[in-house]
């Protein structure tokens, strides 16, 4: 698993929120990543006051994001959780 977490800092992109440390969590038994925070609004507050073509440019660079991750990096959607901004 710290192998994929190391290859996952790696992974940058101006639509990513920055890996800023990960490791153990003892309390939780579980692997804990820490994402810089961003203050952003939610697609579901924002979907009906955005315009067309602001929802297709988000959409747009969400997939520039995916197919960057996929081809550089090697990582596939949902396979590292990372928030999309």
């Amino acid at each position: 698993m710290f192998d994929k977490l190391r290859n996952l800092i790696k992974a940058t992109h101006k639509n990513l929120a920055k890996i800023i440390e990960y490791d153990w969590d003892d309390n939780e038994q579980a692997y804990c990543i820490i994402f810089q925070f961003i203050q952003a609004r939610t697609l579901e507050n924002e979907l009906f006051s955005l315009k067309p073509t602001v929802f297709l440019k988000g959409i747009e660079n969400s997939v520039a994001c995916l197919k960057e991750l996929n081809q550089t990096y090697k990582i596939t959607h949902g396979e590292s959780n990372l928030p999309i901004f």
